[in-house]
């Protein structure tokens, strides 16, 4: 949700499906249904997801995750971190996922996202490692599938981002 800029205005009726799940999820809200509230969550996250990918597709004007994801390049780096964050990106793995030199991919990375592509990357573990203390996972366990070296790190890290120490919730 970080992601997103403090406005985000779409037509409805401009998507067809967005449409139409939206008349679907208001259909669910006015009647009291076995499986209601699974419904709506199903729905709400359908429209979140068709809102974002309208976003996207539009272009975004301001750095950040979504100016990135509408990039004709810079995109395939970052759903490359996405998928894989534990893995030990290098800046010229990352490039060569966007197709371009070093250089060119640094640079660009910078001036779309407005961060350099190691600093997305470790906000990125650390924002999934807290979902997974919030879950109750250890802090070893956590730093090791976010892709940190050790738990030290991973934990100076943590409270450099968050300005606390992370713990099982």
């Amino acid at each position: 949700m970080n992601a997103l800029p403090d406005q985000v205005v779409v037509e409805v009726n401009d998507i067809p499906t967005l449409r139409d799940i939206t008349a679907a999820f208001v259909t669910e809200a006015l009647e009291s249904r076995c499986g209601r509230s699974a419904a709506l969550n199903r729905l709400c996250e359908v429209i979140v997801l068709l809102i974002l990918r309208s976003t996207i597709e539009r272009g975004a004007t301001q750095p950040g995750l979504l100016a990135g994801l509408s990039h004709p390049s810079l995109h395939r780096a970052l759903v490359a971190m996405h998928d894989a964050p534990m893995r030990s990106w290098s800046s010229d793995d990352l490039a060569a996922a966007a197709a371009m030199s070093r250089s060119h991919f640094m640079a660009l990375f910078r001036d779309v996202v407005g961060t350099t592509p190691r600093a997305y990357l470790t906000g990125w573990r650390l924002t999934l490692a807290r979902r997974k203390l919030a879950k109750g996972a250890k802090v070893k366990a956590v730093a090791r599938q976010v892709g940190f070296g050790s738990a030290a790190a991973f934990s100076r890290a943590f409270f450099r981002k968050f300005g606390e120490w992370p713990s099982v919730r």
